[in-house]
């Protein structure tokens, strides 16, 4: 995402788009890089922003070691990752508004570390719009009953650390929890009514 002809891609194909004038746009949950270490967007335009934040001359091998152990290479590296993202987002809005800036854009993210950097993803998304952020790794997914718990309490922890600061989260049956409170609900829709019953509806 730090490429000059790729983030001319990305405007390119986002205003073509906005030209079939949706009510609203979602952006896949994949609008991200891998940040964990050893793993993630390491070219050398994200190598040079790296050394210079840090005042080093690393290679990509050496960060990448550096990163599983140290904190502060670490940091580097997902800050680097992130600050790309938000970028790539400012140009999404962008090509969104030279077409029409009433189109709602939306975000689907919100998992573990990065639900500071999703929620700023969703607002930049949004424009002059409600910010909408849909939560990933909820009981959207499929597979064994260990990924299903490990996914749902994923989720659980980035409803936690977003609530409040979105206009509007699209989540599971855990946005009924004691503990998430809402600034101004108008609307609550949750896809998944067989699990509930009155009370919860109630």
């Amino acid at each position: 995402p730090a490429d000059k002809d790729f983030q001319q891609y990305i405007y390119d194909m986002m205003k073509e788009v906005a030209k079939l004038n949706p009510k609203a746009i979602m952006i896949d949950d994949d609008l991200r890089l891998i940040a964990r270490p050893g793993k993630g967007c390491c070219c050398p335009l994200h190598l040079k922003k790296i050394n210079d934040y840090l005042g080093e001359n690393l290679t990509r091998e050496e960060l990448l070691e550096k990163s599983k152990t140290d904190k502060k290479y670490y940091d580097a590296f997902v800050n680097s990752q992130q600050e790309s993202l938000v970028n790539l987002a400012k140009i999404m809005r962008q090509a969104i508004d030279d077409v029409n800036p009433d189109i709602l854009c939306a975000d689907c993210g919100g998992g573990g570390y990065s639900a500071k950097m999703y929620i700023e993803i969703a607002k930049t998304l949004a424009g002059k719009n409600p910010s909408i952020l849909r939560i990933s790794n909820g009981r959207y997914c499929f597979g064994n009953k260990r990924h299903f718990a490990f996914s749902s309490l994923r989720a659980c922890r980035s409803i936690l650390k977003i609530n409040g600061e979105v206009d509007l989260i699209i989540g599971t049956h855990r946005l009924f929890s004691k503990d998430v409170e809402f600034k101004d609900l108008g609307l609550l829709v949750i896809d998944e009514e067989q699990l509930f019953g009155v009370e919860h509806k109630e």
